[in-house]
Formats: structure tokens, C-alpha cells, sequence
């Protein structure tokens, strides 16, 4: 089997995964509750046929996708003779041989999957030896460095757990879940489905360098919350009518305000990691090229010949110091300076500073990465922020951060919807329980405003060792992970290792639709060690990848089930409680931007 296919079936390359895109409809909702039906481009061959009715008649040559073929029942062929099928009878002999070649092809994809199988289960192993071997590396090695690794066993459903920490720059171990054995103890990503099982994650040297006393007073919120059984307050309910998720007209007019006219966050510096890096942006009805110029400044320039207004740039991203458009070789360079054309005396003598690239505004600050579709546009990123939010972000240094995969969720539901998703840990218990509910404390809480903006607190377990240490020694990214929602459609998620970047973008022509493009994002890496690190970096990739599957195949499936009742028109309103103080916000400050009348608190909804 050739190297292309062994990656696409594990859905990942050993060095950096690939871009993916998966499709969540409505029409997946009961596939994807077995799991079995992901469409992803770089796991195409993940999900097999039912051997029941189908068989596979072979691999080509380049490790490309089996055929299926039906396959007829010794049943089948012995009714055929027995009412006479002549035809069928005379072609027999002359298809044996032909089933024979087929039977070995299908002996050999057999092999040939046995052979992945025992990859597969090699490459687990291999991490579960790896969290085993810096567990172990961090008693004997690290314990020159630190001066203790606690760690306790846990037995919770069957499954073993670790808790612990280690002090002077390691981050403490977290938990998720691994691909469940099969029966034979081999890990099967074409049966992939998570249950409590162990993995391992040490974070990289601590980076946050958020005001202490910040930190403590969050995880004191937390803490206070966790003693006494409750959680953020809204203060009351809100109804939130269903028509905001699939009325056309307000769809159009959050378009217009929300995306065409307003200031984005198209990414992290780590997007463009180098002079002549870019990345295109098709995602608010104006074609964008986003670049660093031959000294590293960032710009963003309309990605359209100023010829004849063709397309300069196809690709998605990469680096290049010209940009040619294939129409008529016209070419610019990575800051959007028109530097050749053919025939120029046959075209005519025109101006080459007049017809650069347009230009677009463009800011780089505290790592992120703002461009406003308008080459009018404004952007005053500390006005959007707010002064407080942004010496907060600033103080995570996210522009240290090195892109390391994205994928892109093509879901059957509006982007508002989405949103919602992240703006509560109510569903922990419930939708997660077998997954981000084994290392968070659903029910629990932190939110606090910036203007149009706030940063959620996700309660991590680890807050229970956290609140044993000396207040001097606590770090909130142990404690919890801070997710900032940045208006109007950016959802910021930090962890030990990095950020997720996530970009929820509507589907202009229809508001049941939307695209999630989500980056994950690592850290430098601070060990002396080689392997370690490398096996901290391979851990922290399988965890992101796991994170990533559950939004799709929980969060998203939800948000796709919602969408089908907000399309029914069957329930009028649904209501928001006073532990989804997020949603609370999400909804007025929209409506709030489109001028329209704020959500009623309501201290009692059955009246």
C-alpha cells in the first residue's frame, strides 16, 4: 500500500495534518449517531462496506478507493440453475476464473487491511508508550527540575485515569478519551468510537502570563461555584424566537452588517508563518488574498486581476513572491504591486502603480489577524476589543503560536447556531459524558463581558488538585480553559499547548447552512529533548483531533437536529436558563447591532 493511501486512511501525516472537510446535514443525523458515515477527503477509506452486501473487488495500484461490487449467494446460484438460466450457466466457467483473480484481489485488500490494522495498533501503542515513557521520564529526569509529580489512579467506568501535576514549567496531565480497543485489542479507526479510555497529555513549558491576581480570582469564582452547586446566573430566563436561525431577510441583513461591512478576524499570525506566505479567503462575498510582503508585513489585497478581473490566486495558501494570473500572465508581487505583463506594446502603455492589486485594510495585533472586506473599511482593533480584553489577549502571546491542521465542517444548521454551541457546559453531562465530561465539571462555569465580546470559563477536574496548592502557585489554564468569543463570529479557545481558531461563516444564499474552519494551533515547544518533545507534540495532535471530532460529531449533530425543528416552524421560541448566560449575550448583542429590540429577561416562563 503506498504512503498516500496509509495516510489518508489514518486521516492524518506524521508530520502535519492535512486540511479536511466534512459534511454535517440533516439527513447524516442518524449515521452519524453510529458514526459511521464521516466525509472527510483525507479519511475517504476510514468507513468500510457492510460485508453483508457488499464486497470489495480490489485496490488500484496507487492505494486508491476499493470498488464495491454486489456479490450473489450460493443460494442465489443454485435457484438460477435450478430454473434454468442457461445463459447465466454458459458465462459460469468463463467468470471463474475471473472470480478466482477477483477472490485474490479481495485476499490481498484483506492482507492489506490486516497489515493497516497492525499499523494502526502499533502507532496507538506507540502513544500510549510515549505518555507512559514522559510519565516515567518525568519521575526520574524532570525530578532534577521539579520538585514533585503527584499523580493518583482513578477507576471510573472500567477505565484507568491519571491526575497529577508537574511543577516548574510542565503543565498537569489532562484527560480525554482513545479509540476504544477491539475485541482482539487492536485500536480500529474504521469502527472509531470513543469510550473512557486512557490518554495522556503533559503541556509544554507555562506561557500565560495574565495578571496573577486575574487568575486567581477566576479559579476563586470557580472554586466558590463548585463548593456551593451553583453556576453563572443569568438572573433570569430568555425566549429567543426560532425565526433568527432561518428567516431570509434577517440572514441577508446580518450578512450585510455582521460580514460584508464589518471588520474580520480571518486568523493567527501562524497563518502566515513567513515573508511570501498567503492564504485566500472566499468567506464575505469579496475574494481575498491575505499575505506577508517581502519584508513580513501583512496585507490583504481583492483577489482580482486588475486586467480583465479574473482570479489571481487559486490556491488556498502557500508561499510565493509573485502572484500570476493565469488568464493573461499579468503578475503582481506579495504585496499587490503590478511587476509584469506580456506584450506590453501590443497591450498599450498604462500605468503599472495605478493597477496593483486593491488594496484592503489590514491589521496585525496581540497575534491575530484582522482584514475588512471594504477598501474603505476601518479597523480599530482596540475599540472592537475593548482596553481590558486587549492587554488580556495580548498577555497569551498567540502570535508565537505555529499553525499544525485545519479541517472544515460543512454543517446543515445556521451559523448562529454554532455559536450557541460553545456558550454553555449544561450538555457537558449529557452529550459529552463519555468524552470532554471525563476532564471538565459540567455545570460550572465563568463569563465575563468586554463590549461586544466575553471570555467563557470551561472548569477543568484539574481544579481540584489546583485548589490544594498555594494560591502563588496557581495557573488558570490548569483550572480551566478560557474561550473568548470575539464578535461576531470568532470562537478563541486556549489550552496548555496552543488555541483552537474557530470561524463560523454563513451560507449567504440560505440560512440553514453554515461553514466551521476550524486551526489548531501549537505552541514552541520549550524541552532540551528531542523525543520528548516529539512526543508531547504527537500527543497534543491526537487530543486536537479528538476535540475536533466531537464538536462535529456531537456538538454539530445537535446544532443539525435544532436546525431541523427551527425549519418545521414547530416551536415558535425556545428558551435560554439562567446558567447560559453566554447565549444571553450572544443573542442581544446581535440584535443589539441590527438595531433591534433587546430579549426580555422573564423571572418566570409559565406565566
Amino acid at each position: 500500500m503506498s504512503n498516500c493511501c496509509l495516510e489518508a486512511i489514518i486521516g492524518e501525516q506524521s508530520s502535519r495534518p492535512r486540511e479536511q472537510r466534512t459534511v454535517v446535514g440533516e439527513g447524516d443525523l442518524t449515521a452519524r449517531r453510529s458514526r459511521v458515515d464521516v466525509a472527510s477527503k483525507d479519511a475517504s477509506l476510514v468507513s468500510s462496506p457492510h460485508r453483508g452486501d457488499l464486497e470489495l473487488s480490489g485496490i488500484d495500484c496507487d492505494g486508491g478507493p476499493l470498488a464495491c461490487q454486489p456479490v450473489h449467494s450460493s443460494d442465489n446460484l443454485a435457484k438460477r440453475r435450478a430454473v434454468g438460466d442457461e445463459g447465466f450457466v454458459r458465462d459460469l466457467h468463463h467468470k471463474d476464473g475471473r472470480c478466482d483473480r477477483v477472490g485474490r484481489q479481495v485476499d490481498r485488500q484483506e492482507s492489506l487491511f490486516q497489515t493497516l490494522d497492525e499499523t494502526v495498533h502499533a502507532r496507538d501503542q506507540q502513544l500510549v508508550s510515549c505518555a507512559h515513557e514522559v510519565v516515567d521520564g518525568g519521575r526520574r529526569d524532570l525530578g532534577q527540575r521539579c520538585d514533585l509529580l503527584d499523580g493518583q489512579l482513578r477507576q471510573r467506568d472500567g477505565s484507568q485515569k491519571f491526575q497529577g501535576t508537574v511543577d516548574d514549567g510542565v503543565s498537569p496531565l489532562c484527560f480525554v478519551s482513545f479509540p476504544k480497543a477491539g475485541d482482539d485489542g487492536k485500536t480500529h479507526l474504521r469502527d472509531h468510537k470513543l469510550e473512557n479510555t486512557l490518554i495522556l497529555v503533559l503541556g509544554t513549558k507555562r506561557w500565560v502570563a495574565m495578571k496573577h491576581e486575574t487568575q486567581v480570582r477566576l479559579i476563586e469564582e470557580l472554586i466558590s461555584r463548585l463548593d456551593s452547586g451553583t453556576n453563572v446566573d443569568a438572573g433570569g430566563f430568555r425566549r429567543n424566537p426560532t425565526s433568527v436561525y432561518v428567516d431570509p431577510d434577517l440572514a441577508a441583513k446580518e450578512w450585510e452588517t455582521f460580514f460584508r461591512n464589518h471588520p474580520q478576524i480571518v486568523g493567527l499570525s501562524g497563518d502566515l508563518p513567513e515573508p511570501g506566505s498567503f492564504m485566500t479567503i472566499d468567506d464575505f462575498g469579496v475574494p481575498i488574498i491575505a499575505s506577508r510582503d517581502a519584508d513580513g508585513r501583512f496585507t490583504a489585497m481583492v483577489n482580482a486581476c486588475r486586467h480583465r478581473g479574473a482570479l489571481v490566486v487559486e490556491e488556498e495558501r502557500g508561499t510565493s513572491r509573485r502572484f500570476t494570473c493565469r488568464f493573461h500572465n499579468w503578475t503582481y508581487d506579495n504585496g499587490g504591486a503590478l511587476v509584469g505583463m506580456p506584450k506590453r506594446e501590443h497591450f498599450g502603455a498604462i500605468d503599472t502603480n495605478c493597477h496593483g492589486l486593491i488594496r484592503l485594510p489590514a491589521v496585525e495585533k496581540y497575534g491575530i489577524l484582522w482584514v475588512h472586506p471594504q477598501p474603505d473599511g476601518v479597523i480599530d482593533v482596540d475599540s472592537l476589543l475593548t482596553a481590558e480584553l486587549a492587554t488580556e489577549l495580548s498577555s497569551w502571546n498567540f502570535g508565537e503560536l505555529q499553525a499544525d491542521g485545519r479541517m472544515t465542517f460543512d454543517v446543515a444548521c445556521n451559523w448562529k447556531l454554532a455559536i450557541d454551541t460553545f456558550g454553555e457546559t449544561y450538555h457537558f453531562p449529557s452529550l459529552h459524558q463519555n468524552t470532554i465530561n471525563l476532564g471538565f465539571h459540567g455545570n460550572v462555569s465563568g463569563h465575563e463581558k468586554f463590549g461586544r465580546n466575553h471570555r467563557f470559563l470551561l472548569c477543568r477536574r484539574g481544579i481540584d488538585h489546583v485548589r490544594t496548592l498555594p494560591q502563588e502557585q496557581w495557573k488558570l489554564t490548569e483550572a480551566a480553559t478560557p474561550a473568548y468569543w470575539l464578535f461576531p463570529n470568532i470562537q478563541l479557545i486556549t489550552t496548555d499547548f496552543g488555541a483552537f481558531f474557530i470561524r463560523v461563516c454563513p451560507d449567504p444564499k440560505n440560512p440553514a447552512r453554515h461553514t466551521s474552519k476550524i486551526t489548531i494551533f501549537f505552541r514552541p515547544g520549550t524541552s532540551e529533548r528531542a523525543e520528548e518533545l516529539d512526543a508531547h507534540r504527537e500527543l497534543q495532535r491526537h487530543l486536537s483531533q479528538l476535540f475536533t471530532d466531537i464538536i462535529r460529531d456531537e456538538d454539530y449533530v445537535m446544532s443539525a437536529s435544532q436546525q431541523v425543528t427551527a425549519n418545521s416552524g414547530a416551536l415558535t421560541h425556545i428558551v435560554f436558563g439562567r446558567n447560559e448566560l453566554a447565549l444571553h449575550h450572544y443573542h442581544n448583542t446581535y440584535r443589539a447591532a441590527l438595531g433591534m429590540e433587546s430579549l426580555p429577561l422573564l423571572s418566570d416562563i409559565d406565566a
